[in-house]
């Protein structure tokens, strides 16, 4: 039998039967690391077990042959027939189910939802935040009555929940405003092949003059200065342009993020430096995407990224008059991720638990954990995933 003759996923479960028969234990965890997804359970135990097997392999080749050696090894043959019958689809890479000819579980619970609405580039970072939000328009409501010419928000959250999404989102609830009103001329950047909102990244050098210059030279082309400097089109032209709103968006590259002290001198020069520009009509808003690992969770922040949480933290403090910080967004309980699925049309609540249950299959161990506590917490990162695969199906 070879992999060539492997068409469902009880053909991979015979074939890695026949591996343990033949005796091929060493190609069969070969074969299983490749094909399992890293993160599911069966995964994790498959590691235990070749851990097992290594230390035992390694013994006889020392020649310290136990009485116990065959029945070690017995043992971990059964204990591979017994996690191989548990396989499912989603325990299986991206690789192998696109190998196998496997449609993913998640992609057909997708496809089978019934949708009454039009699905468009917001569904795609639009469930939960709801305080975040109620945020986002106060300050918003309030900077609006002041007329602030230039606002900067800051978004700090764990890489599992998306900041780059909700900083997509926040413009996207912008935009949606401004068609309600006469502010209709809105300058954005966008990817060409469907028309998200693109979070670029904050170009930077290696030291603040040099950050300056790169942060210059995008500038002039992104804005076609052509041979007018970047200080010119700031004090003259800025202000001419047709634009009521100009939204930047940018993410902080890691690379940046290391060097904290760089990081807050640069970004409050632009601060600064946008603060003073000379604006009529339109307004600047900037919104900068910072992903910092466990940002929600304080006790597990790596001590050198707490230094990025107190660098950010006074940027906001010493700029008052125009930034806001959001930081340490939580994941998402699963009732709003039900709520998201109900706004998209009748789905039945078989339906929502099947898609939340199969979600979940995908969570580690610590995601696990968390999950079965009262509100049945989902990293943000789960529900985009989910949301891309509606947004392929149906928009």
């Amino acid at each position: 039998m070879n992999t060539t003759n492997l068409n469902s996923l009880d053909d991979f479960i015979k074939y890695c039967k026949h591996l343990i028969a033949s005796n091929k234990i060493d190609e069969l965890f070969s074969k299983l690391r490749d094909g399992l997804y890293y993160k599911s359970a069966v995964y994790n135990e498959i590691i235990l077990l070749q851990s097992r097997y290594s230390s035992a392999l390694k013994s006889e080749m020392r020649g310290i042959v136990t009485p116990e050696f065959d029945s070690v090894l017995n043992t971990i043959r059964h204990g591979l027939i017994s996690i191989i019958d548990q396989f499912t689809t989603e325990d299986l890479s991206d690789t192998y189910r696109t190998y196998l000819s496997i449609e993913d579980n998640l992609d057909i619970l997708a496809k089978n939802i019934k949708i009454s609405i039009p699905i468009t580039p917001v569904h795609l970072v639009n469930c939960n935040r709801h305080s975040e939000l109620t945020f986002f328009r106060r300050k918003l409501e309030e900077w609006h009555k002041k007329t602030l010419p230039v606002q900067f928000y800051f978004i700090l959250a764990c890489p599992t929940q998306e900041p780059e999404g909700f900083a997509e989102r926040l413009v996207y609830e912008l935009l949606a405003d401004f068609e309600l009103s006469e502010h209709k001329s809105v300058y954005y950047s966008t990817f060409e092949n469907n028309g998200r909102i693109k979070v670029d990244r904050l170009p930077t050098g290696q030291t603040l003059e040099f950050s300056k210059i790169a942060f210059k030279s995008e500038f002039s082309k992104r804005f076609m200065l052509g041979t007018q400097s970047f200080e010119d089109y700031l004090s003259s032209t800025l202000s001419e342009l047709n634009y009521d709103h100009i939204i930047i968006s940018l993410s902080i590259p890691a690379s940046l993020k290391r060097d904290t002290d760089l990081m807050e001198k640069y970004l409050q020069w632009l601060i600064d430096v946008f603060s003073n520009a000379s604006l009529s009509r339109t307004k600047m808003m900037f919104f900068f995407s910072i992903p910092l690992k466990y940002a929600h969770v304080h006790e597990k922040i790596d001590k050198s990224d707490r230094e990025v949480v107190k660098s950010i933290q006074r940027l906001k403090d010493n700029n008052e008059k125009n930034t806001l910080l959001f930081s340490a967004l939580p994941p998402v309980k699963a009732r709003d991720f039900e709520e998201w699925l109900e706004d998209l049309g009748q789905i039945p609540q078989y339906q929502k638990d099947n898609i939340i249950q199969t979600i979940s299959k995908r969570f580690n161990s610590e995601e696990k954990l968390l999950f079965d506590s009262v509100h049945s917490p989902i990293n943000m990162e789960h529900i985009e995933d989910f949301q891309e695969r509606v947004f392929k199906f149906h928009a």
